[in-house]
């Protein structure tokens, strides 16, 4: 084993570690492996990135007992160890399991988040030890990242600002005030609720027309359709603001299901949910 400092500068560090694996029967070399490890002023992070070379010998059989895995492993055995499923955070007792998204260690004292960058399989290999599965038969890929946070609050939320691309910018010459430096569509007030999917159109279109309305009330020109995902198994009360203000607002349980109209004010959409809950909500706007 060797490693090197590849940057050391005021704001920023790096160090590599190179490593050879070495066949105990033979003695012969199976593999060599990477791992850079990052660090930066400006970011809670650390940033691993492991890579495989020279592999001489490809791996077969079970993947589960047979493989090359990146191991992480902490102090407390108590510690309590969550993974996400479909967004949400959610315990496990399997000793294999699978999360794409993070898995997260926390005591009263600390947090670990560890984000595999979607690669599914890990295990448990010991009271507090942990395998992320890299290499195993058929694996093709030979380069892996990690990313490391601590005491994050929000794990989700670390997780999408990592994975999802920031939206593309179209340029506009003349539609902003040349004063304007910022601006914004859409916000949500808790941090543990999600926004899954928008859409420019509604899905139940009956709604439009549903309810009383005034002689002179402004007839609505569009409205959008939010689906909204609580993650962290917590009640909450979140708002939902626009730009512009909603004419209406409707809350769905599920598709077909009952619609509810809630108030619609200056400043949002107050919506409620319930730990795990995945809501539809459609605002119309004039």
């Amino acid at each position: 084993m060797s490693s090197r400092v590849v940057t050391c500068t005021a704001t920023e560090a790096a160090i590599e570690t190179t490593v050879r694996l070495i066949n105990p029967v033979d003695g012969q070399p199976l593999l060599t492996a990477r791992q850079l490890t990052a660090v930066s002023r400006f970011s809670p992070r650390i940033e691993i990135l492991v890579s495989f070379e020279e592999i001489r010998q490809g791996l077969s059989g079970n993947p589960w007992m047979t493989y090359v895995a990146s191991r992480f492993a902490w102090d407390n055995e108590s510690a309590a160890v969550t993974r996400s499923v479909l967004g949400q955070a959610a315990g496990f007792r399997a000793e294999r399991f699978e999360s794409p998204d993070y898995i997260e260690v926390a005591d009263q004292d600390q947090r670990l988040l560890i984000i595999p960058h979607g690669r599914p399989y890990h295990r448990r290999s010991g009271p507090r030890m942990l395998d992320s599965l890299l290499l195993t038969e058929g694996e093709t890929s030979r380069s892996f990242r990690f990313t490391l946070e601590f005491d994050q609050a929000w794990p989700q939320q670390s997780v999408q600002d990592l994975l999802l691309p920031p939206a593309a910018l179209i340029p506009q010459t003349n539609a902003i005030s040349p004063s304007t430096t910022s601006a914004w569509l859409l916000g949500l007030s808790a941090r543990n609720v999600m926004l899954v999917s928008t859409a420019d159109q509604n899905i139940r279109s009956e709604l439009i027309m549903a309810g009383p309305s005034a002689p002179d009330a402004p007839s609505p020109s569009c409205s959008i359709t939010l689906t909204l995902l609580e993650t962290e198994m917590r009640a909450c009360e979140c708002l939902v603001r626009t730009a512009r203000k909603p004419l209406r607002a409707w809350l769905l349980r599920s598709i077909n299901g009952p619609a509810q109209e809630l108030p619609a004010n200056a400043e949002g959409v107050s919506v409620p949910f319930n730990s795990g809950q995945l809501l539809t909500l459609i605002l119309q706007f004039r």
